[in-house]
């Protein structure tokens, strides 16, 4: 696949291995409550319910909406304790996706994927991406939600700078057509959906 990105466009600051930092627990929210419901209400519009879905970069919390009904989540993350805490979790696998973008899970075996405010972490989201339309069934979409208070730094140098057309740009209102921004002025977020 051509595409004008470069692995020097993924670079972190810190490149340490990521378990090391997911060692312990860090049970915490990245956005607020009104974004919270937000982005819920997105993921209740986005996928029929009776699914079996998968939540990337999994942790405590998911963001169903309550009261969504699933056939089956299952969580892929970095800490076993934090998505053991996770009560819409079904079932979890713990893999390090920078490691190995290679998802463990069979060819078209979901309804859909999410990805909520972790995007950012991914040093080969092109990989991750292309693993997700395999493991996803054709006819679904993979949404995704991008907290708006995240420094540039931490999406790397190349996210910021250029973009695929019609995906999510950071920043006041330079979001792409799929996207829209919810969430108070604390906890922006924009929610896109990937074909």
């Amino acid at each position: 696949m051509d595409h004008p990105f470069t692995p020097e466009m993924f670079q972190r600051m810190d490149e340490s291995d990521d378990p090391l930092f997911y060692a312990f627990p860090r049970k915490v929210v990245h956005i607020d409550e009104p974004a919270i419901a937000a982005v819920g209400q997105f993921l209740a519009a986005t996928f029929a319910p009776h699914g079996v879905l998968l939540d990337l970069m999994s942790s405590w919390r998911s963001h169903l909406p309550p009261g969504f009904v699933k056939q089956r989540l299952v969580g892929l993350g970095l800490n076993a304790e934090e998505m053991a805490d996770n009560p819409d979790l079904d079932e979890y696998v713990v893999h390090d996706l920078n490691a190995d973008p290679r998802l463990p899970f069979a060819a078209d075996y979901f309804d859909g994927a999410v990805v909520t405010v972790s995007i950012q972490y991914l040093t080969q989201p092109l990989a991750v991406f292309a693993e997700v339309r395999r493991v996803r069934k054709p006819e679904w979409r993979t949404p995704f939600a991008i907290p708006d208070g995240v420094p540039a730094a931490d999406y790397g140098a190349g996210a910021v700078a250029t973009r695929p057309e019609g995906s999510c740009r950071r920043g006041r209102g330079g979001h792409g057509p799929a996207c829209r921004t919810s969430g108070s002025s604390g906890g922006r977020v924009p929610l896109c959906t990937h074909q």
